[in-house]
């Protein structure tokens, strides 16, 4: 079967790396087409072997690239096509798509809670979520990330229909293989992601600075956002320049992991899944993760990892200390093997094996 996956660009992002590995996964040839321009992940993909289309869309709002996505479902007899990025523009194309490839089966792949997806608070809402709508209803089906995914659509939607089916999130578990390095004597907690009001690092830095008084820690953050010169400031302010380190992204993030002892998540919105908690999960580290959205899914609360009240840099605090105090106790050591053996559960292999077959049903 020939799949054509349909993305707003290929740059570096959660949502590309997983349509790589889709690709060089899956036993179906997959096409990755992406509207507004291409990036490191689609070069990586080019290199790798995929097919990739770049449209290079100059303006916010087009129907033209209509004609060279029908092109190309013609030129690779498509018979599937997949709709990724939470774009408006993308959900405008589906229902055209569907209308003008009847008998091709379309698929909307919801990477996120429904709330985010249509911005809820913000003045454009009822437009995206209308937008949203017709999409849902002119595909065949709608694949969510995570059950939180799945419940948050229906009561957004206010559907009971049974198109939604869950396929969560998967890695390349040997990528992430625990390797202990010897015990040190700093405890170096990390967090790896976009860094954006939403993601709560604000909550970590806070939590930080009841620690002042030990000293046998460090903490980094790596990734980048628009939020980066705010935490930097929040940083500053408490003087906690020789404490927490802020770097730019990496795409060898299991060498972060791999001389890490701790990794927080510390959202303050509703997660859609959390793939970087997975990564930590079978890397082998400890994961202290707030309870909002899917984080509960992946982290069983003082089996495999910790949670803590979204938003409770105190909480979070108290946790962290226990952790930093006993990170080398039989309890982690115990903490970590179940945190692989979790991890094992969200392969790559069983998520494309899901999707494969969803397409192929």
């Amino acid at each position: 079967m020939r799949v054509l996956h349909l993305l707003a660009s290929g740059d570096i992002g959660g949502i590309e790396v997983l349509c790589k590995d889709i690709g060089l996964t899956s036993k179906h040839e997959n096409i990755f087409c992406f509207l507004w321009r291409g990036g490191q992940i689609e070069e990586e993909m080019k290199m790798c072997g995929l097919n990739t289309i770049v449209i290079n869309l100059e303006k916010k709002f087009s129907l033209a690239p209509l004609k060279m996505i029908n092109k190309a479902i013609h030129e690779y007899s498509v018979e599937a096509i997949i709709f990724h990025h939470s774009s408006p523009l993308l959900w405008i194309y589906l229902p055209i798509l569907k209308k003008q490839n009847r008998n091709i089966k379309v698929l909307l792949y919801s990477h996120n809670h429904f709330d985010n997806l249509v911005l809820k608070g913000n003045r454009k809402y009822w437009m995206y979520r209308l937008l949203f709508k017709r999409a849902y209803k002119n595909a065949d089906q709608i694949v969510a990330i995570s059950e939180c995914v799945k419940k948050s659509i229906k009561e957004g939607l206010k559907y009971s229909d049974n198109k939604i089916v869950v396929i969560h999130n998967g890695i390349n578990n040997a990528r992430f293989e625990c390797v202990r390095e010897e015990k040190k004597q700093n405890c170096e907690i990390v967090y790896v992601g976009r860094i954006i009001k939403e993601k709560g690092l604000h909550v970590l830095i806070n939590a930080i600075v009841y620690l002042k008084g030990l000293s046998n820690f460090h903490v980094s953050i790596v990734g980048s956002g628009p939020y980066m010169d705010e935490i930097a400031e929040l940083v500053r302010s408490h003087e906690l320049e020789g404490v927490v380190s802020i770097a730019g992204p990496t795409r060898n993030v299991s060498e972060v992991f791999r001389n890490s002892d701790i990794f927080v998540h510390p959202a303050i919105w509703e997660e859609g899944f959390g793939i970087t908690i997975v990564e930590a999960l079978s890397s082998g580290l400890v994961c202290v993760v707030s309870n909002k959205g899917a984080t509960k899914e992946i982290i069983d609360n003082e089996e495999n990892g910790y949670i803590f009240k979204s938003g409770d840099s105190q909480q979070l605090s108290e946790i962290l200390e226990y952790l930093i105090i006993n990170k080398d106790s039989k309890e982690m050591e115990i903490i970590r093997q179940n945190a692989i053996t979790k991890a094992e559960t969200f392969s790559l292999d069983k998520m494309v094996g899901k999707l494969d077959q969803l397409l192929s049903y």
